[in-house]
């Protein structure tokens, strides 16, 4: 639970649509009772960061794991990741 609240607290609470991917009402309902937190600014927690590497954190770290890119196909559109390619 710990790990999904700090989870909560970068990225912001999901909402209802970003549930979607839960098979089970129990865990949709568990998600949903735990504290809701907005995003926070990725720029600012984040500020040694350039642009780039920001938007793909961003990316990243999204709760619904069918909306979070991933892998090589989703990587090659970042220049960070040009020299691993």
């Amino acid at each position: 639970m710990t790990i999904l609240i700090s989870f909560d607290k970068l990225i912001g609470s999901p909402d209802d649509a970003s549930l979607g991917f839960l098979r089970s009402d129990n865990a949709r309902r568990y998600v949903r009772q735990l504290p809701q937190y907005p995003k926070q600014n990725f720029s600012a927690r984040f500020p040694n960061m350039s642009p780039g590497a920001v938007d793909l954190l961003e990316k990243m770290l999204i709760f619904d794991p069918n909306r979070r890119i991933t892998g090589i196909r989703h990587a090659k559109l970042f220049p960070q990741f040009y020299e691993y390619l």
